[in-house]
C-alpha cells in the first residue's frame, strides 16, 4: 500500500502529551504507506508511550522548547488569555512547533498532513486516499469562509490587527500544508516576528498569495462538538471525525469498521443533515 510519489510526503501528529495510541498508529501509518510520520508535542516527553512500545524510537517525536519558538517568532497560534472554547492560556503550542519545525528545521517535506490528537482517522486506507488525492493543493481543509462584514465577533478582535483584509477561515483540526504555504507563512513570520490564530491564518495567507486551497469533503466531518459513531464512521469510509478524545477507544472502532464492513452490516444513516446535501 505504500504512496508512490515524487513529492516527499509527510504526516504530523499534534499533541501536549503523546499517547500510546497516537505513537503506534502512527508506526503502523509509516511502514505500510512508506510515508514519514512526525509527533509533535508541546510536552517534553511522553513516558507511557517510552514504557509500553516496543518499538520506541525517538527520532519520531518533535520536542521544540518553548524559549526558541519565542525566540524565531513561532507563537500566538492560540488566542491567548481567554476562557473561549477551551483555547488553552498558554504559547508557544504544537500548533506553533509544528510551523517552527517545518518552516526552519525541516525543509524536505513537499506537502505535509497534519492532525490535532483528538481526530480520528478510520483506516490507513482512508489516509493514502486522502494524500494521493489532495497532495497537488497548498491548503487542504474542511472549509474556505471568508469574511464578508465587519462584525468583531468570535476572535475578529485578535485577528484583524494582524494582517489586511480580506480574511479566510476553516476548523484546521486536520488540513494538508504544502511547501508553498510553509514558505509563505515563513516569509509572514519573518515580518512579523509572530504568528496568529490558525483558524484564520492558513485560509487567509493561503488565499492572499493565490495558493490553491481545497475544502475537501472527507473534512466535513471536522466540526465542532460533532456526534460520530460507528453507523457514521461506515457510511463516511473516507471521512475523519472531530471531536473522538476517547483515544484509547480508536483501535476498537477500526477492528468494529473492519469486521461490520466484512458481514455486510447495514448502517443506519443519522449523518447530519448538512452533510447528505453535500452527499
Amino acid at each position: 500500500m505504500k504512496i508512490k510519489s515524487k513529492k516527499n510526503l509527510g504526516i504530523a501528529f499534534l499533541s501536549n502529551v503523546l499517547d500510546i495510541e497516537t505513537y503506534n498508529f502512527g508506526l503502523k501509518i509509516e511502514k505500510e504507506l512508506g510515508v514519514n510520520v512526525y509527533f509533535i508535542n508541546d510536552s517534553p516527553f511522553s513516558p507511557q508511550v517510552i514504557v509500553e512500545s516496543p518499538t520506541f524510537n525517538p527520532k519520531n517525536i518533535i520536542y521544540i522548547e518553548d524559549s526558541i519558538c519565542e525566540k524565531h517568532g513561532y507563537l500566538n497560534c492560540q488566542i491567548t488569555g481567554q476562557q473561549v472554547n477551551s483555547l488553552v492560556n498558554k504559547t508557544p503550542m504544537a500548533n506553533d512547533k509544528m510551523l517552527y519545525y517545518f518552516c526552519e528545521v525541516n525543509l524536505d517535506v513537499d506537502f505535509l498532513f497534519c492532525f490535532e490528537y483528538d481526530v480520528f482517522i478510520p483506516s490507513i486506507e482512508c489516509l493514502s486516499n486522502l494524500i494521493k488525492k489532495y497532495n497537488k493543493f497548498d491548503l487542504v481543509i474542511p472549509n474556505n469562509f471568508k469574511k464578508t462584514d465587519g462584525v468583531l465577533d468570535w476572535h475578529w478582535k485578535n485577528i484583524i490587527d494582524k494582517i489586511e483584509p480580506p480574511y479566510y477561515y476553516s476548523m484546521i483540526c486536520a488540513m494538508g500544508i504544502s511547501r508553498n504555504l510553509l514558505n509563505c507563512i515563513k516569509d509572514y513570520v519573518s515580518k512579523n516576528n509572530s504568528l496568529f490564530f490558525v483558524e484564520a491564518m492558513f485560509n487567509t495567507i493561503a488565499m492572499q498569495n493565490n495558493l490553491k486551497v481545497k475544502d475537501a469533503f472527507e473534512l466535513k466531518s471536522i466540526v465542532w462538538l460533532g456526534d460520530w459513531g460507528i453507523d457514521e464512521f461506515l457510511l463516511l469510509p473516507n471521512n475523519l471525525f472531530h471531536p473522538k478524545k476517547d483515544l484509547h477507544s480508536f483501535g476498537f472502532y477500526r477492528y468494529e469498521i473492519e469486521s461490520k464492513t466484512n458481514s455486510k452490516y447495514k448502517p443506519k444513516n443519522k449523518l447530519p443533515q448538512f452533510i447528505n446535501d453535500l452527499m
